[in-house]
C-alpha cells in the first residue's frame, strides 16, 4: 500500500510526521510524495490559529478530490480539537486524536488491512529500518524528547490538544538518537513543546544533552522550543549544543545571555500571577532581553 504524509504546523508535528513514517516504511508501506499516487494520505493537523485550522480542512478536502479512490487518516492537534468535526469531514475515512496517535500505525492496520507485503531482494542482509532517511527533503532529522504542556497561557490551546507534559526516558531518546546517526543522520533537531521543561526521574534538559553526545556520534546538536526562563544559571544550560542562530560555544555560561535574547515571547507580564494572558514570565526578564539593543525576537 502507498501511503503519502503531509505535515502542517511546527516542529514537533513533523517529527511526529517523520517518525510514523519511518514505522509505515518499515511495516512495508511504500511512501510517496503526493495523493495522486497514494492509497492512504496521513494528515498531522495544527490548529494553533484559525488559518492552520482551516489549512487542516481544506487539505483533507483536497487530497480526496484530487483521488477518489484515496483513504484519508486526520490525526495531530486540530483533529483532537475538534474530533467531531474532523469526523465528520468529507474524504476523511479515519481521526486519530493525539492521545491514541502512538498507536497510529496499528490503527490504520486494524482500519484498513492490507496484503502481506512480499520480501524482495533489497530486503536481504541487515537495513537501518526504520531509520532509513526517506525522501522528505530533510538533511536535518528531528528527535522528539516531551509532548504537552502544564502551563496554561489563555491565548495557548497546546495544553488541551497535547494534554500534560511528559518526557520520554533518556534511554529512549539515546537509543533513538543511535539509530538516527547510523541511518546517515549528521545533524538532529531536539524538539517538543517546550524541551526545557524535560524532566525523566532526576534527569532534566541538561542531562539529556550530556547523555545524547557521549552516548552517540552525533555531529551536531540542535535545540528548539526553550523556554529561557527555566534556564537559571550556567548548571541548567546544555553544553556543546547549536542553539537557533547562534555558533557552537564551548563554555555552557555563553548560551544564557542568547537564550534571554531570542527565547522570550513579547508580551505585558509581570509575571503568572498578574499578567491576564497566564505567561510564565516576569517584565525583568523581558528588561533583561532588551540590554543589548536587539529586542525580543
Amino acid at each position: 500500500m502507498r501511503v503519502c504524509f503531509t505535515n502542517l504546523g511546527c516542529k514537533l508535528n513533523q517529527a511526529e510526521l517523520e517518525r510514523y513514517a519511518q514505522q509505515f516504511h518499515a511495516a512495508g508501506y511504500r511512501v510517496v510524495s503526493g495523493v495522486e499516487q497514494a492509497d492512504l494520505h496521513v494528515i498531522n493537523s495544527c490548529t494553533v490559529t484559525h488559518l492552520a485550522a482551516r489549512t487542516s480542512r481544506k487539505t483533507a478536502r483536497r487530497g480526496a478530490r484530487l483521488n477518489p479512490r484515496l483513504k484519508t487518516v486526520l490525526t495531530g492537534c486540530w483533529a483532537s480539537d475538534e474530533p467531531g468535526g474532523a469526523e465528520a469531514l468529507a474524504g476523511v475515512d479515519l481521526v486519530v486524536t493525539n492521545d491514541r496517535k502512538e498507536r497510529l500505525l496499528e490503527l490504520v492496520q486494524e482500519r484498513f488491512p492490507a496484503p502481506e507485503p512480499r520480501a524482495t531482494p533489497e530486503d536481504e542482509g541487515e537495513v537501518p529500518v526504520p531509520y532509513v532517511p526517506l525522501a522528505f527533503g530533510n538533511t536535518r532529522a528531528l528527535l522528539k524528547v516531551e509532548d504537552g504542556c502544564n502551563m496554561s497561557c489563555a491565548f495557548c490551546i497546546i495544553p488541551s490538544t497535547r494534554g500534560r507534559q511528559r518526557s520520554r526516558t533518556v534511554e529512549e531518546c539515546v537509543a533513538e538518537l543511535r539509530r538516527w546517526v547510523e541511518g546517515g543522520y549528521r545533524e538532529v533537531v531536539v524538539t517538543g513543546v517546550q524541551i526545557s521543561a524535560y524532566r525523566s526521574g532526576e534527569y532534566r534538559l541538561v542531562d539529556l544533552v550530556r547523555a545524547l553526545l557521549a552516548e552517540t556520534s552525533v555531529e551536531r546538536l540542535r535545540l528548539t522550543s526553550i523556554a529561557p526562563w527555566q534556564l537559571r544559571g550556567p548548571a541548567s544550560v546544555p553544553p556543546f549544543a547549536l542553539l537557533p542562530s547562534e555558533r557552537l560555544h564551548r563554555d555552557p555560561a555563553a548560551h544564557a545571555p542568547s537564550l534571554q535574547r531570542r527565547g522570550l515571547p513579547a508580551g505585558p507580564g509581570d509575571g503568572a500571577g498578574s499578567d491576564p494572558g497566564g505567561r510564565h514570565y516576569h517584565r525583568r526578564d523581558r528588561r533583561l532581553s532588551r540590554r543589548d539593543g536587539r529586542g525580543v525576537r
